[in-house]
């Protein structure tokens, strides 16, 4: 895990910087991350390497092409595709960072 973190913090180096991890799913872990362009927070998610291999990225980067396209205000904007001009793999993408609104705290 450790140098996957590292690599991943190497692959995003100048663009983002990887602050910590804020979660993990069946597909991805999520990583607090500062764009450095814009000076704002941001959501990182990285398909595990071991799904990438067994599935491909293609699921992974439909995902973000769907999420991208949907507006409602229950879903996070997708903001763009972290290897979007940097060489990363697994694949990444972006979405707003949001504090403190998780479903626990509003049931």
């Amino acid at each position: 895990m450790a140098s996957s973190l590292e690599d991943l913090r190497a692959a995003l180096a100048g663009r983002y910087e990887i602050d910590k991890e804020i979660g993990q799913g069946g597909m991805a872990t999520v990583y607090l991350a500062t764009d450095l362009r814009h000076h704002r927070q941001v959501a990182v998610k990285v398909l595990r390497p071991d799904l990438a291999a067994a599935l491909g990225a293609e699921r992974f980067l439909r995902e973000i092409k769907i999420a991208a396209i949907l507006t409602h205000p229950h879903i996070l904007p997708r903001t763009t595709r972290a290897d979007a001009g940097v060489s990363i793999q697994p694949r990444a993408g972006l979405m707003a960072s949001v504090r403190n609104t998780g479903v626990s705290s509003r049931i």
